[in-house]
């Protein structure tokens, strides 16, 4: 993780060595005001201190991690002033898998390294007609709602 994860939220994916590629993505709501408003690779904003979240690691060599940090940096902190929602999905990269073959599994950590919730891959058959899971949204009090959803298009928070 990196330095600035001591007032963060970690988010991390991790998966087996059927699929060479997952992707974690960030989405704040179109409501917040948050830069940039999608967390993903390319547009990873690595290393930034000032921005609400940022990409880690992007992993494109099977079994990942890819890790998102929310930055908290205090009880008001960035994600808080700009973010009213936001929303983390996973979408293959490779083609031609289903979720089910990934072996995803998405953690949710506090800054101390306590997992606040785990989260496995739904199991799901189809190919790449439907490559999204949509793993949870987050408000800007950081409370957490489940969708564990496979669909083909992007998701939205909602």
């Amino acid at each position: 993780t990196s330095a600035q994860a001591t007032n963060a939220n970690v988010i991390v994916l991790t998966w087996g060595t059927t699929v060479s590629d997952l992707d974690s993505h960030l989405q704040a709501d179109s409501a917040s005001s948050a830069s940039p408003s999608h967390v993903y690779y390319p547009s990873s904003n690595q290393g930034s201190s000032s921005a609400w979240a940022m990409l880690d690691i992007d992993d494109t060599s099977y079994s990942g991690p890819e890790t998102i940090t929310i930055n908290l940096d205090s009880s008001s902190g960035p994600m808080r002033n700009s973010v009213s929602k936001a929303c983390y999905y996973v979408r293959i990269y490779t083609n031609n898998y289903s979720f089910s073959q990934t072996g995803a599994q998405v953690q949710l950590f506090q800054s101390d390294g306590t997992v606040l919730t785990n989260f496995d891959v739904p199991t799901d058959t189809t190919y790449t007609t439907k490559p999204y899971w949509h793993v949870f949204d987050l408000d800007s009090n950081l409370n957490i709602t489940i969708k564990n959803t496979i669909s083909s298009s992007t998701p939205t928070c909602s």
